[in-house]
């Protein structure tokens, strides 16, 4: 993990998001950024699973109530 907090959030990789998300890091910009790459659907291969990003931010989102709801919903 180390080795992505030098990384701008753009360049992340959807492994690195979700990582990111689970570990409450950098949560907003994070988080604005994963959905932005779920509404285009391109997933760059690099998740342990298949969606593990949209579960990621389906279990941030729910860990913060009253939170912003997602723009792609």
């Amino acid at each position: 993990m180390r080795d992505l907090w030098s990384v701008p959030v753009a360049e992340l990789p959807d492994a690195g998001l979700a990582l990111f998300l689970r570990q409450r890091i950098a949560v907003e910009p994070v988080l604005a950024e994963a959905r932005r790459r779920l509404v285009l659907g391109q997933p760059d291969d690099s998740e342990f699973y298949d969606g593990e990003l949209a579960v990621a931010v389906a279990a941030t989102q729910a860990a913060a109530p009253g939170a912003a709801p997602d723009p792609a919903a």
